[in-house]
């Protein structure tokens, strides 16, 4: 044994991980990251669908009215230690909020969305939060354009409010999937009237959020364009707003014939993948680039996935194809689940969300490799170290082995993020994960 530099330990530590820009926890000071450099920390997305997104009840139970548990502190505790660094909360806000003039949010709801989000900014993750079912009230044509804008303005200065001195993991993102319900072209970009109408909706959005102030001023807002559409007709007029605190947000479940099960069973849909439709993922992935990214955009996918048809090797396959083309244009992606995980339509569940155990293991380890974090399980372990009689909080007498790297005044750990060098070392919460396990060695 020997002295070491405790200051010694942790360089040497963040050499080995990466750099050390994501080692500052949500305390509150925004660090005046990009767009594109917020994105570069992220590595993939897990969506908390079917919870706070709910609604039937017009009171708290609405979480649990379709079917799913209250979310927990472990349960985003799991999804972190599995290697998801981000986290999309949808909220449906539609029942929890009074009528006009004031349109006042219901303050116990807003204290329940409060306090799922910070189980997931307790963790140091980076949290998407929405208005998620507001399609009663939201209604992008000429018609309800000037109430939606109000309401939607309204919605987003009292959330605004309550999280404005947040730091820059919590990511507002103003609408999900706008359209009007019903129409023939719902979900195919929808037509120029209501592309222009959600346009101006995002700008309402974004100027209600900067009005509140604090961090607010300069947090990263996400846009979206017509129904979230990816496809060249759903952006066709969309308008990437000149702020420079942007990201726009699509879907894209690609292709629909393997992602889903149509209706009717078509020949066309199927439960295999050889590569032959790789074509429809790159299709949509150059539209994505064309008129958005080459654009100065930073685009997020904030849904994709596949549901359960029993072939979980072949969405390994399709997993690979599709985050790795994404990749390429700097694009994130976030896996819808919604904790339904029999096999058949819309079991897009990776997360059993009453026992906090993944379900898909092999799809969910694929997720996370392509999304760069690699955390390599069960190192080995060494027996806890004897504390250090040292009086000079700057050294202390230690074995080789593996240790737990605790900052004071934070009371968090040193944990790994992703694989790959950079941005990819942070702190966070709580002990027993192999990525918050260090190799140290004596100097020689």
């Amino acid at each position: 044994m020997r002295n070491i530099r405790w200051l010694g330990i942790v360089m040497s530590a963040l050499m080995m991980a990466g750099s050390v820009s994501s080692l500052y926890a949500a305390t509150g000071t925004m660090r005046n990251l990009t767009p594109a450099q917020i994105a570069a920390e992220m590595n993939v997305g897990w969506n908390l669908g079917n919870s706070l997104d709910a609604y039937g009840l017009h009171s708290l139970s609405d979480e649990t009215y379709w079917g799913n548990p209250r979310t927990t502190k472990q349960m985003i505790d799991t999804v972190k230690a599995k290697g998801f660094n981000t986290i999309r909360i949808p909220v449906s806000w539609d029942e929890h909020m009074s009528g006009a003039p004031n349109y006042t949010v219901d303050t116990a709801w807003m204290n329940r969305v409060q306090e799922v989000v910070d189980y997931a900014i307790d963790d140091n993750m980076y949290v998407l939060l929405d208005t998620h079912h507001e399609t009663n009230w939201l209604k992008p044509d000429n018609a309800h354009a000037a109430s939606s804008e109000k309401q939607l303005a309204a919605l987003w200065t009292q959330i605004a409010e309550r999280f404005k001195n947040y730091d820059e993991h919590l990511l507002f993102e103003g609408m999900n999937e706008p359209r009007i319900v019903g129409s023939s072209k719902e979900w195919s970009g929808g037509e120029a009237e209501g592309r222009s109408v959600v346009n101006s909706l995002n700008k309402a959005f974004i100027n209600a959020v900067r009005k509140t102030g604090g961090n607010n001023s300069k947090r990263c807002l996400v846009v979206c364009p017509y129904g979230n559409n990816a496809d060249t007709d759903g952006l066709i007029g969309f308008e990437i707003p000149s702020d420079p605190n942007i990201m726009v947000a699509v879907h894209a479940y690609t292709p629909y014939g393997f992602t889903y099960v149509p209706e009717g069973n078509p020949d066309w849909a199927t439960a295999y993948w050889n590569g032959s439709l790789k074509n429809t993922i790159d299709d949509v992935m150059n539209k994505i680039n064309q008129n958005l990214v080459s654009k100065g955009a930073t685009v997020l996918i904030t849904e994709f996935g596949a549901v359960n048809k029993g072939n979980d090797s072949e969405v390994v396959k399709w997993t690979k194809d599709f985050m790795g083309t994404a990749s390429k244009y700097g694009i994130k992606c976030v896996w819808w689940d919604n904790n339904q995980h029999q096999s058949g339509n819309e079991k897009f569940g990776i997360l059993d969300r009453n026992s906090c155990t993944w379900t898909r293991n092999s799809v969910v380890d694929t997720i996370i490799q392509c999304g760069g974090k690699g955390v390599t399980q069960n190192p080995g372990q060494t027996t806890d170290p004897t504390p250090s009689d040292t009086t000079n909080k700057n050294y202390a007498t230690l074995n080789d082995g593996w240790y737990y790297i605790k900052n004071t005044n934070a009371q968090k750990y040193l944990e790994v993020t992703a694989s790959g060098n950079g941005q990819n070392v942070q702190i966070g919460t709580g002990t027993g994960v192999e990525s918050q396990k260090w190799y140290l060695k004596k100097c020689r």
